[in-house]
Order: C-alpha cells, then sequence, then structure tokens
C-alpha cells in the first residue's frame, strides 16, 4: 500500500498517518517543507518513509530530535527505509545543550536517530544543523545499509554508532562536513561497521574517532581540514584518525570490565591532509604506558600537512604499510 502525504501543515497529520500505516510505502508530494514542534516518532514494521527533497525542519526552541525510530517495548522495529528527506536541526535556534565541548549535558538532539531497528536501509538523505549528531544508530540497530547521504553542521558527531548489540552498518558514498567533534564516530562496544567511498572536511575534534570498536574497516575515504578552529573551542589537538580506549574514570564510573579498545580496524586507500593536529593517533596518554593487543592494519595511506604525522603510545599489533 502507498500512502501520499500532500497536506504539509500540520506535522499532526504527518504522525498519524505513520501511527496508522503498517507495511506501506509513505510518500511525501509533491516536494515540500514541515516545520515540526515535536520529533516524528516512527514504531511500526515494515514502513517506507519516501521523499523527493522533502524538508523537516524543526522550530525554534523545539530541542527534540528531527525522526526518532524507536519501538514502543523490547521487540526491534523490523524493516525500515527512509529515503530522500532533509532533516534540518535548525541548531542555532535551539537552546538545550548550549554548554561548551567539555561540559556536555546530554547528547539528544539529533537530526535521526534510531534504536534497535533490524533491517534499515537509508538513501539520499541529508542531515543538517543538529543540535547534537547527524545520523544515530545505537541500542541494537542491525543490518543498516546507508547510501549516498550527507551529514553537515552538526554540534556533535556526523555519523555516531554505539552499543554492544548494535552490528553490521555499511555506510557508502557519504559525505561530512563542518560537524563540530568527529565526522565518524564508533564507541561502547559496536562491531563490523564498513565505511566506503566517502569524503570527511571541517570537523572540529577528529575526522574518524574509534574507541571500544570490535571490526571496522575504512576504505576509500577522504579526510581534509580537521582543526579545533572551525568551532572555536579549547581543544588539545585536531586528529585525522583517533584511536583510543575509554579514559579510566569512565571506566571505573561504568563499572566497565571488557578491553574498550578498538580490535581489528582497518584502514586502506585513505588520504589524511590539512590536520591542525596529528594525522593519525593511537594509544592513550595517561602516562604513556597503556598497552594493547588489539590490531590495528593501515595500509595505502597517505599523511600529508599535518602538523604531527603519526603518533603512537602503546604497544598493540600495528600494521603499517604504505604509509606516506
Amino acid at each position: 500500500m502507498i500512502k501520499y502525504v500532500t497536506d504539509y501543515t500540520s506535522q499532526d497529520t504527518i504522525q498519524q498517518i505513520i501511527d496508522d500505516y503498517t507495511n506501506s510505502i509513505i510518500e511525501f508530494l509533491p516536494e515540500g517543507k514541515n516545520n515540526q514542534a515535536h520529533k516524528i516518532k516512527y514504531h511500526r514494521n515494515n514502513v517506507t518513509l519516501r521523499g523527493y527533497g522533502t524538508r523537516f525542519r524543526m522550530n525554534d526552541r523545539s530541542n527534540l530530535p528531527n525522526l526518532l525510530v524507536r519501538s514502543e517495548g523490547e521487540q526491534p522495529i523490523l524493516n525500515i527505509k527512509i529515503c530522500g528527506i532533509l532533516f534540518d536541526g535548525n541548531r542555532e535556534n535551539q537552546t538545550d545543550e548550549n554548554a561548551s565541548i567539555k561540559n556536555m549535558t546530554g547528547i539528544k538532539n539529533n537530526n535521526v536517530e534510531c534504536h534497535n531497528v533490524r533491517g534499515l536501509f537509508i538513501a539520499d538523505c541529508t542531515m543538517q544543523s543538529a543540535r547534537s549528531g547527524g545520523l544515530v544508530l545505537t541500542n541494537g540497530c542491525q543490518n543498516a545499509m546507508i547510501i549516498s547521504c550527507k551529514v553537515r553542521d552538526a554540534f556533535y558527531d556526523g555519523f555516531a554508532f554505539a552499543g554492544h548489540d548494535t552490528s553490521n552498518i555499511r555506510v557508502e558514498n557519504f559525505v561530512v562536513s563542518g560537524c563540530m567533534r568527529a565526522g565518524v564516530s564508533l564507541d561502547t562496544g559496536v562491531n563490523s561497521v564498513w565505511f566506503k567511498g566517502g569524503q570527511i572536511s571541517r570537523c572540529g575534534h577528529a575526522g574518524i574517532f574509534v574507541r571500544w570498536c570490535k571490526y571496522a574497516w575504512f576504505v576509500d575515504i577522504g579526510v581534509d581540514s580537521i582543526s579545533k578552529d572551525w568551532i572555536g573551542q579549547d581543544m588539545s589537538h585536531a586528529y585525522g584518525v583517533y584511536l583510543h580506549k575509554w579514559p579510566l574514570n569512565e571506566i571505573r564510573e561504568h563499572h566497565v570490565k571488557q578491553n574498550t579498545w578498538p580490535d581489528n580496524i582497518s584502514f586502506s586507500r585513505m588520504s589524511i591532509q590539512n590536520v591542525r593536529g596529528v594525522g593519525i593517533f593511537k594509544g592513550c596518554k595517561e602516562g604513556h604506558v597503556s598497552r594493547s593487543e588489539k590490531t590495528v592494519v593501515f595500509k595505502d595511506i597517505s599523511v600529508r600537512r599535518t602538523e604531527g604525522p603519526i603518533e603512537i603510545y602503546d604497544e598493540g599489533v600495528l600494521a603499517q604499510e604504505n604509509i606516506q
């Protein structure tokens, strides 16, 4: 069944349609713009949201995500597709999460936020101007394909994937620009993630940030112009690629018993340039004595015009081949 949406004047109308239809394609016709006072919540199985340049823009002081995909119980949501929509967080006119980078109050005002979704397909979407992250997958999202998507001007990370049961995510033909923290962030036990064919530029802290992740592959990616100058924050360094474990204070606070080092991470055919800091960083500066037995592979990597090309602070397994 296909349900066509032509009335963009009421967010309540759009939310009611999403609530009423399962096993359906919801098309937004013609191209339109919807200003949002509240998040759109998506909790049905087998639903496609398909637009043709449709824009959802948060109203001033809404302080909410554009789209929240989360089940109402413990069961996962199945087979969700989101295509051809621009999600605009209107970050300059939100009032929550206004704290500095060093004192974040919480991460909740993402453009698109998905929890416990099995079988997620996102294509030809743009996430922009989020008060938090652009696209966030967490809490058991599995088997996701993200194709030809852009994230720009997020207050936090561009693509952020996290959670022990979050796995099997593939991102292809992507663009990230202007994010205040990392272009790509993998953390908190996420595993089996592929990024292929993309460009990351003008981010504040890191092009690619990997911490507590198992099995990730980055292929054919350019990282350019990473600098704290983009965000105006007092941060000690910027990094093209940053690999790290959880800090000791966070491990103790959250009673983490697992090894939080990145494990089996591969970078190949990448260009890293114009970094106002370190091109590639792996390790922990807490006394420079932390040790990792985890594996990280770099192959065919170009590092140019960085203040510090490579810094390694642990004795883990590090394979380097053709790093220039």
